[in-house]
């Protein structure tokens, strides 16, 4: 190869880099704009339920319905947020006063503290009951993941707990007694999970949603888009 030809080469292939990179700088920002610009819209759309509550710097949403004693206080499996409970609590509220929350870093809510263990959501608990003025005793209702949360609650805080009502709920020996297929799925979510952060800013998640909720009805479908498209919403899957 001679040296007009190698220095032709050379050219062509410093243009086809640099057209890259620009494409790719192209490609990102057009990412962050479009999730930005979604999030905003998704916040006007979809304004969080009952009230936000600051519990040391970060706030969390508290909806309450209903009237009446010991308060049913509703805990969320893993992944989810209030909206797992938007059949549930209107017919809770019939006979007693009922609240749903969102775990920092999920649903409507702020992102927290890491890590973020059932102690440290336990701690935000609390003080989410404390700071909005909801007083015990309360009927803690806990959903898979959920239930493990309010089993310490009760053993942190016996004084305000009058009953725990466990659905599906996990037990800290289940993943050893399981097979090890499932055992295997288990210890590769994390790795899912932490292979989407870097892609949620440019909104790679929220363009390839393919996650609707089973259980939710379609009408409903838009609102739990708009939730697990949030940025946070992937890191605070990934932290747990």
């Amino acid at each position: 190869m001679n040296a007009r030809l190698r220095a032709l080469l050379w050219r062509w292939l410093k243009r086809a880099g640099l057209t890259l990179i620009a494409l790719s700088m192209l490609l990102g920002l057009t990412g962050l704009t479009y999730q930005a610009v979604a999030t905003a819209r998704d916040a006007r759309r979809f304004p969080p339920p009952g009230r936000l509550v600051d519990v040391g710097g970060y706030r969390l949403p508290a909806h309450c319905t209903g009237e009446g004693s010991p308060t049913v206080i509703l805990e969320a499996g893993w992944s989810d947020c209030w909206l797992n409970w938007y059949r549930v609590q209107p017919e809770v509220a019939k006979f007693t006063r009922v609240c749903s929350y969102d775990r920092a870093g999920m649903g409507w809510s702020d992102a927290g503290p890491y890590p973020r263990t059932s102690g440290q959501i336990v701690r935000e608990m609390h003080a989410l009951l404390s700071n909005a003025g909801i007083p015990g005793p309360y009927v803690l209702v806990g959903h898979s993941f959920g239930g493990f949360n309010v089993r310490l609650f009760a053993q942190e805080h016996p004084q305000d707990v009058a009953g725990l009502v466990l659905l599906d709920s996990i037990h800290e020996d289940q993943w050893a007694r399981m097979p090890e297929s499932m055992r295997a799925c288990r210890r590769a979510l994390p790795k899912k999970l932490k292979n989407g952060i870097p892609w949620c800013p440019l909104g790679a998640i929220r363009g390839f949603y393919t996650y609707p909720n089973p259980k939710l009805a379609d009408a409903m479908q838009g609102v739990n888009r708009a939730v697990k498209s949030r940025i946070h919403e992937i890191s605070a899957n990934e932290a747990r």
